[in-house]
């Protein structure tokens, strides 16, 4: 979402023009004055994001893995990402934030509300499309554990490229979602 986030920002901002002498308090105030509070939501969120990201970076291997998955079947995804961002971005191209702020600000609200409800409802809450950006990959990936168990269509996210008769490390983050680290065997 933080993209999302930094295009409302990017809409939404007036930067202010100044003549004369100024200070940065000064510029800090008629900033303030200038924008309503949409842009200011907006890089605060933005910013959430973007800590999040990092923390989830950092500690996300500090966890519990779970034993290793012999890939026999594996389908790339990535194309369920891009689907699902041009559903969320294209509507963002006909706003003007400038004109109205509030009532743009509610409509988009409306619009996240219902794209919200949507991921939810179809199951799709593990397709966040900035994850390519990071070099993430998405896998449907059907394969066995160590111990026999099998793994049917699990969806898989990972940094590297999973191929059949590859195996991975995970940490599950739902039943059917995990976080996979490819083994060098």
């Amino acid at each position: 979402m933080w993209a999302f986030y930094l295009i409302v920002f990017l809409l939404s901002f007036k930067i202010p023009e100044l003549k004369g002498e100024w200070t940065w308090i000064d510029l800090a105030k008629e900033t303030i004055r200038q924008n309503s509070i949409i842009p200011i939501v907006a890089m605060i969120l933005f910013l959430l994001d973007i800590i999040g990201y990092i923390f989830i970076c950092l500690y996300i291997w500090k966890g519990q893995t779970h034993s290793p998955i012999k890939i026999e079947v594996s389908e790339h995804k990535n194309m369920d990402y891009l689907t699902l961002a041009i559903s969320i971005l294209t509507p963002l191209v006909s706003f003007g934030f400038t004109n109205s702020p509030i009532r743009y600000g509610l409509v988009l609200l409306v619009i996240y509300v219902i794209f919200g409800i949507i991921y939810i409802r179809g199951e799709l809450y593990y397709a966040n499309s900035t994850l390519i950006l990071f070099g993430i990959r998405l896998y449907r990936i059907t394969g066995k554990t160590v111990g026999g168990h099998e793994k049917n269509k699990i969806m898989v996210f990972s940094r590297h490229k999973l191929n059949k008769g590859d195996a991975f490390h995970y940490i599950k983050i739902t039943d059917d979602v995990v976080y996979a680290r490819k083994m060098n065997i």
